[in-house]
């Protein structure tokens, strides 16, 4: 066989052959490029070659921290999905790794992060170390009555939804923002962490859903917007890429609505996967485990994926001292709190 090659792109090389190939949402130069404004964010393109004949890409994304800029497909603290295979078409993720292997050593570059489906194992012996990732995920196959059949005791909370008055709408006009920054800090203020989005990001892709396969869905509540849902999309997927809720909304049971409204909307599109963009433990962010558990209630199943890792000789020091200097800070706090406890 024909050792496969992998080279630089440029962005022109890359949107081109993109369009030729099934890709995802996350993978195009629309969203790339939007990130780019929000973030100080990098990009390299990679293309995969055998017999002089493209068949494959990947973007890398990078981030400078301090001296090192740190590469990932995707990278983290990006606001695109972790569990987004890292080259279009990803059915030739396999085919490409070793290259991209040699690619990232040649480069010397001092890290990088890819996702790989759970049942490719070429990772082995190739990354300097693989962890596992599960992403809630909702098989839309299956008829629509046999989904709703399974969401149990949520059928209820949909229904009290509809009877409590909760409507919902799709919205894109720029007001939609100024209720997106009320419910969202209402969200976060109740979990008691920060909102990891920007407002930016919200605006600018709302500026330019149409090329990015945006679009917000929100409940209203005696005429108020009590809770939004942003929603992307690409040929076989519907991500549930972010959500808030005021605490009225959970009371009305309108995120149920929500979810359920949008399960039927991406089954009449006859899309394959309703993607919720989030683990079992939790959401984003630091949210609270309570999130996860709404979203399985909600038909989202963990679907696991794996993280490869490639370390410069450096950065495997120095990751190595920041989890030391982590595990101390641990346990300086745990002996401080101890100490702080008032005796009777």
């Amino acid at each position: 066989m024909d050792e496969i090659t992998a080279t630089n792109l440029s962005k022109e090389e890359y949107a081109k052959f993109l369009a030729t190939v099934p890709h995802s949402a996350f993978h195009t130069l629309e969203w790339l490029t939007t990130l780019q404004t929000t973030y100080p964010l990098q990009l390299q393109f990679i293309g995969y070659f055998q017999k002089g004949n493209l068949f494959a890409v990947t973007p890398l994304m990078g981030l400078r921290r301090g001296p090192f800029t740190l590469w990932g497909a995707p990278i983290r603290k990006c606001n695109t999905p972790p569990a987004t295979i890292f080259c279009s078409p990803d059915s030739e993720a396999p085919k490409v790794l070793p290259a991209l292997c040699r690619w990232i050593r040649h480069k010397r570059l001092s890290y990088v992060q890819i996702t790989l489906a759970s049942d490719h194992d070429q990772a082995e012996g190739l990354a300097d170390k693989i962890e596992a990732l599960d992403n809630l995920e909702l098989d839309l196959s299956r008829p629509l009555k046999s989904i709703w059949d399974g969401l149990s005791q949520q059928r209820t909370s949909v229904r009290k939804a509809v009877k409590s008055g909760v409507r919902l709408h799709w919205g894109y006009q720029s007001k939609i923002l100024d209720a997106q920054h009320k419910v969202l800090q209402d969200t976060y203020r109740s979990q008691g962490v920060q909102p990891n989005i920007p407002s930016q990001l919200y605006s600018t892709l709302l500026a330019n859903r149409r090329s990015n396969e945006v679009r917000v869905l929100y409940a209203t509540y005696e005429g108020r917007v009590i809770a939004i849902v942003w929603v992307i999309c690409d040929a076989t997927r519907c991500y549930y890429w972010d959500a808030a809720g005021l605490s009225e909304a959970r009371e009305l049971n309108a995120n149920h609505l929500l979810v359920w409204c949008l399960i039927r909307w991406a089954s009449k599109r006859r899309l394959d996967i309703l993607d919720f963009v989030g683990t079992s433990v939790g959401g984003r962010g630091g949210s609270r485990p309570g999130i996860g558990r709404f979203k399985q209630s909600m038909g989202g199943r963990p679907v696991p994926y794996r993280i490869a890792y490639w370390y410069s000789p450096l950065m495997k020091v120095i990751f190595a001292c920041y989890r030391h200097g982590l595990q101390l800070r641990r346990r300086f706090n745990k002996i401080r709190s101890t100490k702080n406890v008032r005796h009777p």
